[in-house]
């Protein structure tokens, strides 16, 4: 490097570190802040699949941000960075499959139909194997190791270049597959149409269950967006959206399941602040449409609302 060219770097390395030390931040925080609900709800109950994925998505960012933070400020050896590049991928990525799955879950929670139930599966399984076999390929394939800059060690890449390409081929096609589900979503948002709160009474789960999938959609779908676009600027600039946008993306996918437990116990009636919450029971649903009487109800099974 000349020295406006380590200028640069200096300047996007500090910029990195700050982050992660951000992100780390953001991380522990949010878990401090969430614990209590994380105590009523989910401590002293049997392990279900909302469980594991709640505790997933809650404390695999946290680690990811520490394996970042060490490769950015002082790692120990250049096999650190190659496995430690992994680790924070897998992490990563299984958080958007993680969160996936939940959304999946809702959606067939809507839909009681079997067909788009495999359907969805099969797609999800797709885009994990894609987005997991390219990322793995060009990341691997640009050779890590321990660089010091200006007495500064970090992790680089020998073949940078080659990461532009992973970038942005997992997050097309995570965002493509989401993309699909939050056009169900809509599809079912105005399938629903006769369901909306009166003056008096609480919203219903079916519109909570939408609008925070909805939600969720439009903030991986931004994160996506930022991260390919810095990345594909200067590779090294992703770190430095990683350490922001995954402690983010984990706290929503956390507040899907607290936002539908506490909806489910409020429609029911159960007091959440002394027995906590249980699995979400048959939820009537009351179709408003031009063809149908806004009278005539639809029972949700329990088995697809409790899973998500």
């Amino acid at each position: 490097m000349d020295v406006q060219d380590e200028a640069l770097f200096l300047n996007s390395l500090l910029v990195s570190r700050y982050g992660s030390v951000c992100g780390l931040t953001m991380c522990v925080a949010d878990i401090a802040t969430t614990l209590p609900r994380e105590v009523l709800y989910y401590w002293g109950t049997a392990w279900s699949l909302p469980k594991i994925l709640y505790f997933y998505m809650r404390y695999c960012t946290l680690l990811q941000q520490l394996f970042l933070t060490i490769a950015l400020f002082y790692p120990p050896s250049n096999l650190f960075c190659q496995i430690s590049v992994n680790i924070q991928f897998v992490m990563a990525m299984s958080l958007l499959w993680s969160i996936e799955i939940t959304l999946v879950l809702r959606i067939h929670a809507l839909y009681c139909h079997k067909r788009l139930w495999w359907l969805m599966w099969i797609l999800f399984v797709l885009s994990t194997v894609i987005s997991a076999v390219f990322g793995f390929r060009e990341i691997n394939s640009a050779m890590w190791y321990v660089e010091v800059v200006l007495n500064l060690p970090c992790c680089l890449a020998a073949n940078a270049d080659l990461l532009q390409h992973s970038f942005w081929t997992s997050w097309v096609v995570t965002l493509g597959f989401e993309s699909i589900i939050v056009a169900l979503a809509f599809r079912a948002l105005y399938h629903y149409r006769g369901l909306y709160t009166n003056h008096t009474g609480p919203e219903t789960l079916v519109w909570t269950l939408l609008r925070d999938s909805i939600a969720y959609y439009l903030v991986i779908l931004l994160s996506g967006i930022i991260y390919m676009v810095v990345a594909k600027e200067l590779w090294f600039n992703g770190e430095i959206a990683s350490s922001i946008l995954f402690p983010l993306i984990s706290a929503c996918g956390v507040r899907l399941l607290f936002r539908l437990k506490t909806k489910n116990a409020e429609i029911s009636g159960e007091n959440i602040s002394t027995q906590g919450v249980g699995p979400a029971s048959n939820i009537e649903f009351k179709i408003g449409s031009r063809q149908r009487d806004a009278s005539d109800t639809m029972v949700m099974p329990s088995t697809a609302l409790s899973t998500t």
